[in-house]
């Protein structure tokens, strides 16, 4: 992933793993448009 300070994320879910991704998984489905950023 490229580091652009100007680059936000809607969303930041900090500590990745299932539950994580699994998070980020059922946000991307909701209608809309965002960025979620996974630490």
């Amino acid at each position: 992933m490229s580091e652009d300070p100007n680059q936000t994320a809607d969303i930041l879910i900090i500590g990745g793993g299932l539950s994580g991704t699994m998070l980020a998984a059922q946000l991307l489905r909701r209608p809309g448009q965002r960025r979620i950023l996974i630490i």
